[in-house]
């Protein structure tokens, strides 16, 4: 059975945020298009997004919640669209929900999951005493379980 196609305008209230949500000659609504397999374009503060009928309204989660990202003052990339797109999808097969305010606070910067495996680690690292990971190198283990150590221990310092 064929989907329909769909489509549905989303309006910003932000319009300084628009260009950071759009990226430098919007590559991240290029992006969203090429992953997502949809079609979008802009006017003012109102995005249009067409495609079938699933990939339209994924394409909508993606956008609201960069946009929330960017009302949070965080730093938008394409890695960063990349993370969202795999959370929605991740969501959309029954992996994992959005991850929401998953993240891992430290004096420098926030770590946020690109994944929903990832999100399932740092659920588990904010929720346990003691979470071991293991897997390929560059994969993050040490620096989000060295960013949650010792930062939830009252009256402690972190070293």
């Amino acid at each position: 059975m064929q989907e329909t196609e769909k489509q549905i305008l989303l309006t910003f209230s932000n319009n300084k945020l628009l260009p950071l949500l759009f990226g430098e000659e919007d590559k991240n609504l290029v992006r969203i298009e090429e992953k997502l397999h949809v079609t979008t374009s802009t006017r003012g503060n109102t995005v249009s997004v067409s495609g079938e009928g699933q990939d339209v309204s994924m394409a909508k989660q993606v956008l609201d919640a960069v946009y929330a990202k960017l009302e949070k003052k965080h730093e938008i990339g394409l890695a960063e669209i990349d993370a969202v797109i795999r959370m929605v999808t991740g969501a959309k097969t029954g992996r994992e929900k959005m991850a929401g305010d998953v993240v891992i606070k430290t004096h420098r910067k926030h770590i946020f999951p690109f994944s929903p495996h990832q999100s399932e680690y740092i659920k588990a690292l904010l929720s346990r005493e003691l979470t071991f990971a293991c897997g390929p190198g560059g994969d993050g283990e040490n620096l989000s379980g060295g960013g949650s150590g010792g930062f939830d221990v009252p009256g402690e310092k972190s070293r």
